[in-house]
């Protein structure tokens, strides 16, 4: 799978992707509202589960700026049970360095709407930290819209906002 956007190409995961999606990955600023940093071990295993499910339509995707060829953040939908319900989750996650240039919200769009023209999807939700207000701004730049407040299957509390 392979998407492009005007400034970004939305790829599967590759091997080469390693060290600059762990960098992502480990950094404590970038996974603040997510559970913070993961460690080295857990991310080699998830990142090797990323390769094997880059072959579905779901699983994390890396996100490679076009001017430079750097690899600068990964980005997907997954599937996830929310209240007991399947749901799909829109995920974005990019070097503290791109932070503010608008490629989350670009590469998220672009994956948004390959699940809802590619894949079919109907439904697409995005589970967001209360206190992340970055991450809110893109939710709504994509057409998601507040539906109510969640406690994950991990007992955090998120913001769940949706588009049918």
């Amino acid at each position: 799978m392979k998407i492009e956007t005007d400034r970004l190409i939305i790829r599967s995961p590759q091997k080469s992707d390693f060290d600059s999606s762990k960098a992502i990955w480990t950094d404590p600023k970038v996974k603040q509202y997510s559970g913070g940093p993961v460690s080295e071990e857990d991310f080699k295993n998830g990142f090797y589960a990323d390769l094997e499910n880059a072959k579905t339509d779901f699983g994390f995707r890396s996100v490679i700026e076009k001017s430079s060829g750097s690899h600068i953040g990964d980005c997907g939908l997954i599937q996830k049970e929310v209240d007991n319900k399947q749901e799909i989750e829109i995920v974005y996650f990019f070097n503290s360095s791109f932070w503010g240039s608008g490629f989350a919200t670009e590469a998220a769009q672009a994956m948004v709407n390959y699940g809802f023209n590619q894949i079919g999807i109907r439904r697409v939700i995005a589970l967001i930290h209360p206190d992340n207000e970055a991450s809110k701004k893109v939710a709504i730049k994509l057409g998601l819209s507040f539906e109510k407040s969640v406690i994950t299957n991990s007992g955090n509390q998120r913001l769940l906002y949706s588009m049918d």
